[in-house]
């Protein structure tokens, strides 16, 4: 139930801790955390993979410990204090002309912040449930306590909002990422199909994300890992194969555009940030071709 920012502050907190006891940790337990992170919840998130790469990076330093623990620090800051500028140029973005009708999907702290945030220009916000998970019924009850008017509807209907049969431009789509390259995104399957839809009928789309979620093209894989079976049929039958992939690549389209904490941001230019991330050798190594593919 929670996004991708609020589970890579779960680990980096968890990791201060471990290092805080075990401060000169040797190579061979720094690769065992990195493991363990790599194979934990929110793996296939961009904040946990950037995380897990510290890691390795401070098995290369002279000073392992102090370094993982700067590294966490920066990057716990990061995770806490990006998020409140995205939401600060959110609000300024969407102008006091007239008040704006939302629509949102699954769920995204930084989204869920953003709104509560602007709440004063906002009209309305729409979300589906976000199935299987649920995690649109903690998107509505959030909005809907810091007293934003909510309509929860199914997930299969969220994507008529955008159609010839409605004003295009009386919604704004707003959704998170749990990856961003300089190509598209990966979030919640069928966030592509809502921005595909925004774009044929005109709406906007906006993605609100962080540098924390930039990451190296196929960085990261969609594999089993991101599957729920048990989420849609606990006891299926036999004979019966129950996928419930929960991830999957969104396309960037001419008419979606990109809000970070920086402004906004091109395709170009996220390839230009991308590129300036250091990355551990080890993360090729470490990283199993069954959860991963190699990074080019």
């Amino acid at each position: 139930m929670s996004g991708a920012a609020e589970l890579a502050l779960c680990a980096v907190r968890s990791v201060e801790a471990w290092v805080h006891r075990n401060p000169r940790p040797s190579d061979a337990e720094l690769i065992g955390v990195a493991r363990r992170i790599l194979w934990g919840k929110g793996s296939l998130m961009a904040p946990t993979y950037h995380l897990m790469n510290f890691v390795l990076l401070a098995a290369d330093a002279s000073w392992p410990g102090n370094f993982l623990s700067k590294s966490c620090a920066r990057f716990r800051a990061q995770l806490l204090g990006n998020p409140k500028k995205i939401a600060d140029r959110f609000y300024l973005a969407l102008g006091r002309r007239r008040k704006t009708e939302v629509i949102t999907y699954s769920y995204s702290s930084t989204v869920v912040k953003a709104l509560i945030h602007a709440r004063r220009r906002i009209k309305g916000v729409t979300c589906s449930e976000g199935r299987p998970g649920m995690e649109g019924r903690k998107t509505a009850a959030m909005l809907a306590k810091a007293g934003i008017r909510v309509t929860l509807v199914s997930d299969i209907n969220l994507p008529l909002f955008f159609g010839p049969h409605e004003d295009p431009f009386g919604y704004l789509l707003v959704v998170g990422a749990d990856q961003v390259n300089g190509g598209g995104i990966v979030n919640k399957v069928g966030t592509e199909l809502l921005l595909e839809r925004a774009h044929r009928f005109g709406a906007p789309a906006w993605i609100l994300a962080d540098s924390a979620k930039f990451v190296p093209s196929r960085a990261l894989h969609l594999s089993g890992a991101s599957c729920l079976p048990q989420s849609l049929w606990p006891d299926a039958p036999r004979r019966i194969t129950v996928y419930g992939g929960i991830l999957s690549p969104a396309r960037i389209f001419p008419s979606t555009r990109l809000l970070t904490e920086r402004g906004w941001m091109t395709p170009a230019r996220v390839q230009r940030v991308i590129a300036k991330i250091k990355l551990s050798p080890r993360v090729k190594e470490l990283v199993d071709c069954d959860l991963c593919k190699a990074i080019d």
